[in-house]
């Protein structure tokens, strides 16, 4: 009884004490969660920037490669309508298998009509071997260039509005910490006001507890 008498007289007087001025470990609390969550955005905006200058850098080299790499891909595939490119077989393999009637590849003998084709197939290949080899060897890479410029303009809006979307989120939260802190200053002793919330907050628990001891004592 004598401990709940003392509880309840220290959250009466931290009470008045603390009129008007209680919320201060709330705003404190929120201060230091808003600043955290500044802290954040300041390295997403510096991940972002980073983000920004590499789009740049890379998308110069891809668009200024874009016109060469798109005519180059309609070449390749004017020659493969046309089979003007040979298949990854040079000449020279060609020759040889009708030199000695014989298919080097899976070395089974060749029929007239296998020779014919082969001797067709000579006859159609328009541009070296090298240079076809050379072709479907960066076909992939020339396609990899043209998908990559034709996403520039998506890539380009989805990267400005996630710079957007950091700059508001800092702006916001900046402008909540200028209102909070605009209220804790105007706190005399802070470190009193902090010390009387903490008093009240363990005596209010102290108090539910001994309220429940004083009801058993009672009951027995």
């Amino acid at each position: 009884e004598a401990q709940i008498a003392a509880s309840e007289k220290v959250i009466i007087d931290n009470t008045e004490h603390l009129r008007g001025q209680d919320n201060l470990p709330d705003l404190e609390e929120k201060f230091q969660k808003l600043k955290g969550r500044l802290d954040n955005l300041e390295k997403n905006k510096e991940n972002i920037d980073k983000e920004i200058f590499a789009f740049i850098k890379e998308y110069k080299i891809v668009l200024s490669f874009y016109p060469y790499a798109k005519a180059t891909l309609e070449m390749i595939a004017e020659k493969e309508r046309n089979n003007a490119l040979p298949p990854n077989i040079d000449k020279k393999l060609l020759k040889e298998m009708l030199a000695n009637h014989k298919c080097l590849l899976c070395d089974r003998d060749l029929k007239v009509e296998d020779e014919n084709k082969v001797k067709a197939l000579l006859e159609k290949i328009q541009v070296s071997s090298e240079t076809s080899h050379l072709l479907l060897e960066i076909k992939s890479e020339l396609e990899h260039v043209v998908q990559k410029a034709k996403k520039y303009i998506s890539s380009k809006e989805a990267l400005l509005l996630k710079k957007k979307q950091n700059e508001n989120e800092m702006t916001e939260t900046e402008s909540e910490l200028q209102k909070i802190d605009n209220e804790i200053s105007r706190f005399t002793d802070k470190k009193q006001i902090i010390q009387w919330h903490t008093e009240r907050s363990q005596h209010e628990k102290l108090l539910k507890i001994n309220t429940q001891k004083l009801g058993v004592a009672n009951k027995q």
